[in-house]
């Protein structure tokens, strides 16, 4: 055993020493062989002076380069303009267009918009009118008549007209000037204490008025004095204008039978006038009372006593009649009968011939 062992020992040696051998030749060819892969991997020159690492050398190399560059800078232009806006990049990318937010935050931000308008339009939408409340107030058809296709127009040409109405009255309106002539604005006065003298102006009529008020007559005194009637079935605030109206009734039948009173002639015929006392009796009362006064006299003084006049059937009032007899007793001219005479003009000594009245005193009634 001891020998086997001994023969097999100088093998193991030799094989020891084989495989040293071959551990160093390798590791003499191991340099060359990287270098040979390195060199074949290494690119060519072409390869080289594609990616602008070796230059071309010679007189063209300088030419060669400024006309690269300037390829370089006409595609850089080009593409600068072709690129779009902030803006449209923005949308693009889904952001909000002309935001001053973060990109990062555009998103919730734009969730949070829309949240905001769905909500106002659903507090809208359940606080509007039911269509029939719409109907009644006419502010949904507010023309039945007109077919459904027409109202979006009508309503259009309303609101043009409701505008050129206001254009219209803008460019009539008055000037700075005309307000300050018609006393609508004084211009004494401030724009700043404007405010300040309207309120003082208003507390001046408040106290005014009420000075008036607590120095008016009371009702009884109105009723004494002929203001208020004490049988009226007419409310005092309407009384004034109830004897307004009674006025300017009275004044139109006046120029009514005025209008239609006789002609010089018909009142020769009838007998009322003659022509040889014409003269004698007409002339001096034309002198003494003006026609124009007297048709004035007729409509302010109040009716006490009524005579119906022969020639214009109008009513002559007898305090008009006492009024002239005191006027004749002064000049020392008693009578008993008055003849008014009624004319059309200003002036007594008129074209036209005027109309005579005869009136007399009624008959004194002694209470």
């Amino acid at each position: 055993m001891s020998d086997q062992i001994k023969a097999a020992e100088p093998t193991k040696e030799a094989k020891e020493t084989g495989d040293a051998k071959d551990s160093k030749n390798n590791n003499e060819t191991d340099p060359a062989r990287t270098l040979e892969k390195k060199l074949k991997r290494r690119p060519s020159i072409k390869e080289v002076m594609d990616k602008n690492i070796l230059k071309k050398g010679g007189k063209l190399a300088g030419p060669i380069a400024a006309l690269e560059k300037q390829n370089l800078e006409k595609k850089l232009n080009d593409k600068i303009a072709r690129r779009g806006s902030k803006d449209d990049a923005m949308k693009k990318a889904g952001g909000m267009e002309g935001s001053n937010i973060a990109p990062k935050l555009q998103k919730a931000a734009k969730e949070l918009e829309f949240k905001l308008k769905s909500d106002h339009l659903n507090r809208e939408l359940a606080n509007r009118e039911s269509k029939e409340d719409a109907e009644a107030k006419a502010t949904l058809f507010p023309d039945t008549n007109m077919a459904p296709s027409l109202r979006a127009t009508a309503r259009k040409l309303k609101q043009e007209l409701t505008k050129n109405k206001l254009n219209q009255l803008l460019e009539n309106r008055p000037t700075p000037a005309q307000l300050v002539s018609e006393g609508v604005v004084n211009p004494r006065i401030s724009s700043r204490i404007k405010a300040v003298a309207k309120v003082l102006e208003h507390n001046r009529k408040t106290d005014k008025v009420g000075h008036l008020l607590e120095d008016r007559s009371d009702v009884e005194e109105l009723r004494k004095r002929g203001v208020l009637t004490a049988d009226s079935k007419i409310a005092p605030r309407l009384q004034g204008v109830a004897k307004q109206l009674e006025f300017n009734l009275a004044k139109s039948n006046f120029h009514y039978q005025y209008s239609r009173r006789k002609s010089i002639d018909d009142l020769i015929k009838a007998g009322i006038v003659r022509p040889d006392n014409f003269q004698e009796c007409v002339q001096p009362l034309l002198i003494v009372h003006p026609s124009l006064n007297l048709l004035k006299f007729l409509v302010i003084v109040p009716t006490s006593y009524t005579l119906l006049c022969d020639a214009s059937k109008a009513l002559l009032t007898y305090n008009l009649r006492e009024g002239i007899l005191r006027y004749l007793k002064a000049q020392d001219e008693e009578k008993d009968e008055v003849r008014l005479f009624l004319v059309s003009g200003p002036h007594p000594r008129y074209d036209t011939l005027p109309h005579t009245v005869h009136t007399r005193a009624p008959q004194q009634t002694d209470n």
